[in-house]
Protein backbone atom coordinates (compact mmCIF):
# COMPACT_ATOMS: atom_id res chain seq x y z
CA UNK A 1 0.00 0.00 0.00
CA UNK A 2 0.90 3.22 -1.40
CA UNK A 3 2.71 5.67 1.49
CA UNK A 4 0.51 8.92 1.44
CA UNK A 5 2.05 11.86 -0.30
CA UNK A 6 3.96 14.33 2.10
CA UNK A 7 2.51 17.39 2.24
CA UNK A 8 5.09 20.54 1.68
CA UNK A 9 5.04 24.14 3.64
CA UNK A 10 4.83 27.14 1.14
CA UNK A 11 6.98 30.05 1.97
CA UNK A 12 3.30 31.52 2.50
CA UNK A 13 2.49 28.79 5.32
CA UNK A 14 5.47 29.19 6.53
CA UNK A 15 4.45 32.81 7.42
CA UNK A 16 1.41 31.73 8.68
CA UNK A 17 3.33 29.19 10.81
CA UNK A 18 5.80 31.39 12.18
CA UNK A 19 3.57 34.25 12.87
CA UNK A 20 1.34 32.08 15.01
CA UNK A 21 4.02 30.34 16.75
CA UNK A 22 5.00 33.79 17.97
CA UNK A 23 1.76 35.03 18.77
CA UNK A 24 0.88 31.62 21.10
CA UNK A 25 4.55 31.11 22.14
CA UNK A 26 4.02 26.89 22.80
CA UNK A 27 8.04 27.08 23.96
CA UNK A 28 6.36 28.74 27.79
CA UNK A 29 3.42 26.35 27.59
CA UNK A 30 3.66 23.24 25.52
CA UNK A 31 -0.24 22.60 25.10
CA UNK A 32 -0.35 25.50 22.89
CA UNK A 33 1.27 23.77 19.91
CA UNK A 34 -2.32 22.84 19.30
CA UNK A 35 -3.77 25.78 19.01
CA UNK A 36 -0.99 26.52 16.58
CA UNK A 37 -1.47 23.76 14.80
CA UNK A 38 -5.55 23.84 14.61
CA UNK A 39 -4.49 27.50 13.06
CA UNK A 40 -2.37 26.56 10.67
CA UNK A 41 -4.36 23.81 8.93
CA UNK A 42 -7.18 26.20 9.18
CA UNK A 43 -6.11 28.45 7.57
CA UNK A 44 -4.02 26.30 5.36
CA UNK A 45 -6.89 24.16 4.52
CA UNK A 46 -3.75 21.41 4.41
CA UNK A 47 -4.08 18.73 7.20
CA UNK A 48 -0.89 19.17 8.78
CA UNK A 49 -0.81 16.59 11.82
CA UNK A 50 0.61 18.42 15.37
CA UNK A 51 4.22 16.51 14.77
CA UNK A 52 4.11 18.35 11.36
CA UNK A 53 3.57 21.36 12.72
CA UNK A 54 6.27 21.17 15.44
CA UNK A 55 8.82 19.60 13.00
CA UNK A 56 8.58 22.18 10.59
CA UNK A 57 9.23 24.68 13.00
CA UNK A 58 12.69 22.95 14.10
CA UNK A 59 13.59 22.26 10.76
CA UNK A 60 13.43 25.86 9.99
CA UNK A 61 15.21 27.32 12.76
CA UNK A 62 17.74 25.06 12.04
CA UNK A 63 18.02 25.30 8.12
CA UNK A 64 18.33 29.39 9.20
CA UNK A 65 21.04 28.67 11.73
CA UNK A 66 23.02 26.88 9.33
CA UNK A 67 22.33 28.68 5.79
CA UNK A 68 21.03 31.80 6.65
CA UNK A 69 19.82 34.14 4.19
CA UNK A 70 20.85 32.15 1.31
CA UNK A 71 18.58 29.05 1.81
CA UNK A 72 15.56 31.89 2.25
CA UNK A 73 16.35 33.61 -1.06
CA UNK A 74 15.77 30.63 -3.13
CA UNK A 75 11.98 31.11 -3.08
CA UNK A 76 9.68 34.22 -2.32
CA UNK A 77 9.19 37.49 -3.11
CA UNK A 78 11.59 40.34 -1.43
CA UNK A 79 8.94 41.01 0.76
CA UNK A 80 8.36 37.47 2.11
CA UNK A 81 11.78 36.13 2.63
CA UNK A 82 12.56 39.40 4.66
CA UNK A 83 9.25 39.28 6.56
CA UNK A 84 10.48 35.29 6.95
CA UNK A 85 14.04 36.48 8.12
CA UNK A 86 12.72 38.29 10.90
CA UNK A 87 10.31 35.93 11.91
CA UNK A 88 12.63 33.23 12.34
CA UNK A 89 15.07 35.44 13.83
CA UNK A 90 12.28 36.29 16.83
CA UNK A 91 10.98 32.55 16.71
CA UNK A 92 14.59 31.98 17.15
CA UNK A 93 15.01 34.24 20.05
CA UNK A 94 12.05 33.05 21.80
CA UNK A 95 12.72 29.30 22.10
CA UNK A 96 16.06 30.42 23.52
CA UNK A 97 14.72 32.42 26.60
CA UNK A 98 12.33 29.62 27.32
CA UNK A 99 14.99 27.00 27.28
CA UNK A 100 16.94 29.11 29.49
CA UNK A 101 14.61 31.20 31.71
CA UNK A 102 13.73 30.28 35.40
CA UNK A 103 10.39 30.95 36.78
CA UNK A 104 11.47 33.80 38.55
CA UNK A 105 8.95 36.66 38.62
CA UNK A 106 11.70 38.75 36.56
CA UNK A 107 11.77 36.36 34.14
CA UNK A 108 7.66 35.87 33.85
CA UNK A 109 7.51 39.71 33.33
CA UNK A 110 10.06 39.53 30.72
CA UNK A 111 8.06 37.13 29.08
CA UNK A 112 4.94 39.01 29.00
CA UNK A 113 6.95 42.20 27.55
CA UNK A 114 8.05 39.85 24.52
CA UNK A 115 4.89 38.48 23.47
CA UNK A 116 3.79 41.89 23.53
CA UNK A 117 6.56 43.24 21.56
CA UNK A 118 5.79 40.34 19.50
CA UNK A 119 2.01 41.00 18.81
CA UNK A 120 2.74 44.22 18.20
CA UNK A 121 4.78 43.57 15.65
CA UNK A 122 2.89 40.86 14.26
CA UNK A 123 -0.85 43.00 13.61
CA UNK A 124 2.55 45.45 12.34
CA UNK A 125 2.78 43.30 9.50
CA UNK A 126 -0.28 42.11 9.04
CA UNK A 127 -1.50 45.40 8.74
CA UNK A 128 1.60 46.23 6.22
CA UNK A 129 0.50 43.17 4.20
CA UNK A 130 -3.17 44.04 3.85
CA UNK A 131 -1.75 47.65 2.85
CA UNK A 132 0.56 46.36 0.41
CA UNK A 133 -2.26 43.96 -1.17
CA UNK A 134 -5.16 47.43 -1.14
CA UNK A 135 -2.67 49.09 -3.09
CA UNK A 136 -1.25 46.67 -5.65
CA UNK A 137 -4.93 45.86 -6.04
CA UNK A 138 -5.73 49.44 -6.81
CA UNK A 139 -2.97 50.16 -9.07
CA UNK A 140 -4.29 46.67 -11.11
CA UNK A 141 -7.46 48.46 -11.44
CA UNK A 142 -6.12 51.71 -12.55
CA UNK A 143 -3.91 49.95 -14.77
CA UNK A 144 -7.05 47.94 -16.25
CA UNK A 145 -8.64 51.40 -16.50
CA UNK A 146 -5.68 52.75 -18.57
CA UNK A 147 -5.76 50.14 -20.97
CA UNK A 148 -9.69 49.85 -21.66
CA UNK A 149 -9.68 53.59 -22.55
CA UNK A 150 -6.49 53.16 -24.64
CA UNK A 151 -8.43 50.34 -26.12
CA UNK A 152 -11.56 52.43 -26.53
CA UNK A 153 -9.81 55.26 -28.31
CA UNK A 154 -7.84 53.31 -30.94
CA UNK A 155 -11.46 51.94 -31.72
CA UNK A 156 -12.41 55.13 -32.17
CA UNK A 157 -9.53 55.87 -34.28
CA UNK A 158 -10.09 53.37 -36.56
CA UNK A 159 -13.74 53.90 -36.50
CA UNK A 160 -12.36 57.44 -37.60
CA UNK A 161 -10.32 56.25 -40.04
CA UNK A 162 -13.04 54.26 -41.99
CA UNK A 163 -15.41 56.76 -42.34
CA UNK A 164 -12.76 58.64 -43.78
CA UNK A 165 -11.83 56.11 -46.31
CA UNK A 166 -15.20 55.78 -47.32
CA UNK A 167 -15.80 59.53 -48.00
CA UNK A 168 -12.63 59.18 -49.95
CA UNK A 169 -13.60 56.26 -51.96
CA UNK A 170 -16.89 57.77 -52.70
CA UNK A 171 -15.45 61.08 -53.57
CA UNK A 172 -13.67 59.40 -56.47
CA UNK A 173 -16.54 57.36 -57.18
CA UNK A 174 -18.50 60.27 -58.10
CA UNK A 175 -15.76 62.37 -59.76
CA UNK A 176 -15.09 58.96 -61.90
CA UNK A 177 -18.93 58.85 -62.96
CA UNK A 178 -18.96 62.31 -63.67
CA UNK A 179 -16.27 62.17 -65.73
CA UNK A 180 -17.84 59.26 -67.70
CA UNK A 181 -21.06 61.44 -68.11
CA UNK A 182 -19.01 64.08 -69.60
CA UNK A 183 -16.85 62.01 -71.91
CA UNK A 184 -20.35 60.39 -73.30
CA UNK A 185 -21.92 64.03 -73.50
CA UNK A 186 -18.95 65.05 -75.58
CA UNK A 187 -19.08 61.99 -77.83
CA UNK A 188 -22.87 62.64 -78.38
CA UNK A 189 -21.66 66.11 -79.28
CA UNK A 190 -19.29 65.19 -81.80
CA UNK A 191 -22.10 62.91 -83.15
CA UNK A 192 -24.34 64.63 -83.99
CA UNK A 193 -21.72 67.09 -85.60
CA UNK A 194 -20.83 64.36 -87.94
CA UNK A 195 -24.40 63.56 -89.12
CA UNK A 196 -25.29 67.46 -89.72
CA UNK A 197 -21.82 67.62 -92.01
CA UNK A 198 -22.80 64.26 -93.68
CA UNK A 199 -26.85 65.89 -94.33
CA UNK A 200 -25.10 69.03 -95.80
CA UNK A 201 -22.86 67.00 -97.74
CA UNK A 202 -25.11 64.64 -99.15
CA UNK A 203 -27.85 67.86 -99.69
CA UNK A 204 -28.40 68.36 -103.26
Amino acid sequence: MAKPERLRFTILEDLILLREVLRQNPYEESDRWKAVAEYVVNATQKNFSLRCIKEHVDHLLKIWAREGHAHLRKSGTEEQYNEKERLLQQVQDLQREFRCSNKSTNAQKSRMQTREIIENISDTLEKSTLQFLQERHKKEVEFQEKQFRLEERRIQLEEEKFRMEKKEREARLELEIEERRQRISVSKQKQEILEILLQLIHKP
